[in-house]
């Protein structure tokens, strides 16, 4: 029975503080205007709730309550500029991890092309100059032939290079890409001409090993 009365007498003494604080709170104009994570943390401020549970003169209660209040909206403040921080640092991470996956990305693109378009071409071509050069030293194949064939390899495979680096962001936005594509015209000339010139003394060679043009 004295435990009951104990209970029933803090319980009393709670709902009297509580009164309290929503008596100090009905006591501002824009109470009506305050969050109600405000007004809960209000009511469960247990040093508020402290301080409250001695009857004090009415302006002294509204006096804590006020101050409550500005201590939780500080609080509620300092939390906002901690989260914008965290944020901030958050975005700024987040940032850093999309550039670095982005240059990764970028990387490996550029490796690829390289791989496929460069090195791989590259390996081909000096396996047919070789074939080419034994083709013409033992097997007495046409040097005419020889060399049209080796000059129109190098000119498919700068215009591949031209072609699909050019449809590549990664590649296309380096330094050596536009150089070898200023570059790539003259010397796309050059083979060019080197070949129509193989294959005219190849031509000359045949009519004049046919005796086309050789008199009666």
């Amino acid at each position: 029975m004295h435990r009951i009365c104990e209970v029933n007498l803090e319980l009393s003494l709670s709902e009297r503080v509580t009164v309290r604080i929503l008596e100090a709170l009905g006591r501002y104009e824009d109470v009506d205007d305050l969050p109600i994570e405000t007004v809960q943390g209000i009511l469960y401020d247990e040093a508020l709730r402290q301080r409250l549970s001695t009857p004090r003169p009415v302006l002294e209660e509204a006096d804590l309550v006020r101050n409550a209040l500005i201590q939780q909206q500080k609080e509620t403040a300092d939390e906002l500029v901690l989260v914008k921080t965290v944020v901030e640092e958050l975005t700024e991470k987040l940032e850093t991890v999309r550039a670095e996956s982005t240059e990764a990305i970028t990387r490996s693109d550029r490796v690829i092309f390289v791989e496929r378009w460069v090195i791989a071409p590259a390996c081909i071509s000096m396996l047919l100059v070789a074939a080419l050069a034994g083709g013409f030293w033992h097997g007495g194949w046409p040097r005419s032939i020889c060399i049209a064939v080796t000059g129109l390899y190098f000119l498919g495979w700068s215009e591949c290079i031209v072609r699909i680096g050019s449809k590549r962001g990664s590649v296309k936005k380096t330094k050596l890409f536009g150089v070898f594509c200023r570059w790539r015209k003259w010397l796309a000339r050059v083979i060019a001409a080197v070949v129509l010139g193989a294959l005219g003394n190849g031509l000359y060679e045949g009519i004049k090993t046919a005796g086309i043009f050789s008199s009666g």
